[in-house]
């Protein structure tokens, strides 16, 4: 999922970019408890869209074997997950 941190955060339905958005809101609710409210806040959506969004999340991470280090690897998980902690702290 090589993309840019903006890539991720911008609206769009491009198949890699919802992929990767959708991982990020699994990881974020699933991991350090950050709420959908806040997920959609940050990703500009509804939050029954975000609700989808982390099902899809949890296929993607499931269908590829990935696991919480080999997501936390990942630069635009890594830089978006302290823009929220700073935000909510």
């Amino acid at each position: 999922m090589d993309l840019e941190r903006n890539e991720v955060l911008s609206p769009g339905k491009y198949k890699k970019v919802v992929e990767a958005r959708s991982v990020v809101c699994y990881w974020a609710m699933r991991e350090i408890v950050i709420s959908q409210s806040v997920l959609a806040q940050k990703f500009s959506i509804s939050q029954p869209a975000v609700s989808m969004t982390i099902k899809w999340g949890e296929q993607v991470v499931n269908r590829n074997n990935l696991n919480h280090s080999e997501v936390i690897l990942l630069s635009v998980y890594h830089a978006w997950m302290n823009d929220i902690l700073l935000e909510i702290a």
